[in-house]
This record gives C-alpha cells, sequence and structure tokens, in this order.
C-alpha cells in the first residue's frame, strides 16, 4: 500500500518559531546555531535541530522531496530517524559554499555519530530522500528526479522502544537561517522483498 502521509499525525522536536503544516506541505525557516550531532570529534552533543515525524513500528519505506535555500556553512536539510536520543540517523544536503554542498548521511550509535559524505554543486536546491526500514535493516537513498534512486548507505538499527520515529527535519548550526520545504512525502509498505535479496 502506498498513501501520502497524514500530516495531522506529526509532531514538534523544537518547533522552530515560522512554520506552516498544511495537507501535503511542510515549510519552516530555521532557527540559528540548530544541529544534529553526537560527540565524536567535536566532543559535544548537538539535538536541537528542527524535526517532524511520526511513529512507526512496521517495516515500512518512506520517501520525500525537500526543497532548500541554504544561506551558510553548514546549513543541512533532509530526513531523520530516531531510535532513542543515542540512537538515530539522518541523511541530508549539507551547505559549504558557493561551489560544493555534501550528500551526507550520519548514524548515531550509542551516543556516538559517524558521518559519510559526497560532494554535489550548490547549485542543486532540491533533493528527494527515501529511507527503506526492513527487519531492522535500514537502506537509504538520494534521487535527483524523484524516480531514480541511488543508494547511499546500509547500516543496522534496533528499536529501543516499541516505534521508530521518522520523518524531516533541517538545521542551521551557525548563524543563519532558511526556508526549507518538504512534500511528495509518501509512505508505503517496504519495497525491499526478501526474495529479491541476494546471497
Amino acid at each position: 500500500m502506498r498513501k501520502e502521509l497524514d500530516t495531522s499525525i506529526l509532531q514538534w522536536k523544537n518547533k522552530p518559531n515560522n512554520y506552516v503544516v498544511g495537507r501535503s506541505r511542510i515549510i519552516f525557516e530555521t532557527m540559528p546555531y540548530t544541529d544534529l550531532w553526537s560527540r565524536t570529534l567535536l566532543g559535544t552533543i548537538k539535538n536541537n535541530a528542527h524535526s517532524i515525524t511520526f511513529k512507526i513500528e512496521q517495516n515500512f519505506t518512506f520517501s520525500c522531496k525537500v526543497n532548500y535555500h541554504f544561506k551558510k556553512e553548514y546549513d543541512q536539510a533532509g530526513l531523520v530517524i530516531y531510535a532513542n536520543d543515542d540512537n538515530w540517523f539522518k541523511i541530508c544536503v549539507e551547505y559549504i559554499d558557493e561551489q560544493h554542498s555534501l550528500l551526507t548521511t550520519v548514524v548515531t550509535y550509542h551516543g556516538f555519530s559517524d558521518c559519510s559524505t559526497t560532494s554535489i554543486g550548490s547549485a542543486v536546491e532540491t533533493m528527494w530522500f527515501r529511507v527503506t526500514h526492513y527487519n531492522e535493516n535500514i537502506v537509504v537513498e538520494n534521487s535527483f528526479d524523484g524516480i531514480h534512486y541511488k543508494q547511499m548507505r546500509i547500516f543496522h538499527m534496533k528499536f529501543r522502544g516499541d516505534k521508530f520515529e521518522v520523518g524531516m527535519f533541517a538545521a542551521s548550526p551557525k548563524e543563519s537561517s532558511f526556508d526549507v520545504i518538504f512534500e511528495d512525502m509518501i509512505v508505503e509498505d517496504c519495497i525491499i522483498k526478501e526474495e529479491n535479496i541476494r546471497y
């Protein structure tokens, strides 16, 4: 089954001052000095990024179109999965400068974040992301057109409760603020089928 996300079930973590939650679109403006990172290299814990999530327990696939207009270094927007405060994941585009940005995945396990990145041009201001949960394994993908997806990462994450929190996030780690639009938010049955897995 494939359906649009019911935005009435969404809940905020670190609600921004300026936002609109519509039936098929979410728009908000980030606030300065917000971020999502834990301990590694920097030694600090930042968990004040703006995120809006829903709870889900079964195997699933969630995809979303992200439109962003970054202004300063490290401005970022994408999707997030929370098992709890010490175990979470984010996939996003992260602005570096006028020439290049980063496609970034961060897996935080037992309170420590790790990060992998791929460079893209900063002229790109729209990205589709897709996350699939299959028996405590998560596959993450990105697309430049919403049709052709490329795999970015696979990792293992256990529930730290009865459900995951899944949704959208954005943050401005420096003295910055930008507008972000999330749309085409689709929840569907897990697209990974056991018979298609290679052994």
